[in-house]
């Protein structure tokens, strides 16, 4: 082999790698809305079973727990989250469907829905007091 074939066949290899390269799918993160700014206080109310001023709150109380270490493969954000968690908590839809709301995958929505409850339940005994004595438990009954 010359060296004009040798320089024609590193060619060839080069075009085959772009090509290999210019093949591989991109992944497409779409821009996911977050309906605290595009509903109104109605169809909020009506959709998440909370009024918006709630939602806010109970996102800000759970906010240093669920927020990902990094923005890494467009992690979901607490919002995010949490209206995912409660989206579910109010009509009990399926994980595909609400990922498809939110426009994430059901796995996704799942591990969101999973998060989010145990940041709830780490908050239980700040809200949740149940009677410890004979005498607490007389004066609730």
């Amino acid at each position: 082999m010359t060296d004009d074939d040798l320089l024609y066949l590193d060619d060839i290899e080069s075009l085959e790698i772009l090509e290999i390269i210019e093949r591989r799918k991109r992944s497409v993160h779409p821009d996911r809305a977050n309906d605290l700014d595009c509903m109104d206080n109605v169809s909020f109310r009506s959709r998440y079973r909370l009024n918006k001023d709630t939602a806010e709150s109970l996102i800000q109380m759970l906010d240093d727990t669920l927020s990902a270490p990094s923005e890494k493969n467009h992690a979901l954000s607490s919002t995010e989250k949490v209206l995912i968690a409660l989206r579910y908590y109010a009509t009990g839809s399926f994980q595909l469907v609400l990922g498809d709301l939110a426009k994430v995958s059901q796995s996704s929505a799942s591990r969101a829905i999973n998060d989010v409850s145990k940041a709830l339940a780490s908050l239980r005994p700040n809200y949740i007091r149940l009677p410890q004595t004979g005498l607490e438990l007389r004066q609730v009954c």
